[in-house]
């Protein structure tokens, strides 16, 4: 099996990109997590070099953090195991939609032989070598896509409180209105909520809620909401979920409105929306099957993991538009 090392906090989605890849790939993660007891730079860098003169991976895969306690590896244990090793660096970035999420990308990439935005933001930074960037999205376990029974009429997996107020909002409104949605995860609870428990919440749901607004409200120059597309979209949809999204202007760049998943502008057109999906369950299963056939033929792990690999192989990548 050819080996791979993943560099990350034990975020979820560090952990969907490994069980990706090797559900698609005869391949072995080893994962590397950062520890919040851990903020020595130095000891880190010498974890990891230990690692790649253990078992000389074919890539190195890092997801840099912002995360409060804890400590990235230094750019220059990096610079080290592509010149040393000559092993390749892909980074993936989470969130360029936030303002230091950019500034991060901008630092880091300089050091990647790659790097990867995986909810659908284009780069923006002005340094490093743009040729080096791709523009991708999330791809969902190959054990996601499994047709399973559809016994949870709503759900709504991720942070809610304070965090993301529309959230909570959401949820208290269609409470008030008699329709209970299926809750989890969280910043906190979603590290200990298994890969394996989150799909098959997804996959058990008719109708997954999402919201397109980024954490706290963070705003761009013009002073507007910043919207992007989180790895849920793909994820419920690779489920056979119908998606219920935040009325935005991203998502519709990679999957059809009315077509393959469904906006909505209000609480009170959420409602409406839910009522009506689940009332016509032929309409509900068109969508989301046609949600589906758009992941699978464009989308899948398989798609994603080639267009990353098979990027790393070109000595002069060309650049991104």
């Amino acid at each position: 099996m050819t080996p791979y090392v993943m560099i990350s906090t034990p975020c979820p989605a560090s952990n969907v990109l490994i069980q990706s890849l090797e559900g698609v790939r005869d391949a072995i993660v080893r994962h590397y997590i950062l520890d919040k007891q851990l903020n020595d730079t130095s000891l880190i860098d010498l974890q990891i070099l230990t690692i790649i003169e253990e078992i000389r991976p074919k890539a190195v895969f890092f997801v840099p953090t912002v995360e409060e306690g804890y400590v990235n590896p230094s750019s220059t244990v990096f610079e080290y195991i592509r010149r040393k090793f000559e092993v390749p660096v892909v980074q993936f970035y989470l969130d360029l939609a936030k303002p230091f999420w950019r500034t991060l990308s901008e630092e880091m990439s300089v050091h990647a032989d790659l790097a990867v935005s995986i909810e659908c933001s284009k780069f923006s930074f002005s340094g490093g070598n743009r040729a080096k960037t791709l523009t991708a999205w999330t791809p969902a376990p190959p054990f996601a896509e499994t047709a399973i029974e559809k016994n949870i009429d709503v759900s709504l997996i991720g942070t809610l409180g304070p965090y993301y107020p529309e959230r909570q909002e959401a949820v208290d409104y269609l409470k008030d209105a008699g329709i209970e949605v299926m809750c989890g995860g969280g910043v906190h609870d979603y590290y200990n909520m298994s890969l394996q428990l989150y799909f098959e919440i997804l996959g058990h749901s008719k109708i997954v809620i999402n919201f397109s607004a980024a954490s706290n409200n963070v705003r761009g120059t013009d002073k507007e909401v910043i919207h992007h597309v989180k790895g849920r979209v793909f994820e419920a949809i690779a489920c056979r979920a119908l998606l219920l999204e935040s009325k935005n202007d991203v998502t519709a760049n990679w999957f059809r409105p009315s077509k393959e998943f469904v906006s909505f502008d209000s609480n009170k057109d959420l409602l409406t929306k839910i009522h009506y999906y689940l009332a016509n369950s032929e309409k509900r299963l068109e969508i989301a099957e046609n949600g589906y056939n758009r992941y699978f033929d464009e989308y899948r792990a398989e798609i994603f993991w080639n267009r990353i690999l098979e990027r790393l192989e070109q000595p002069n990548p060309p650049p991104v538009v």
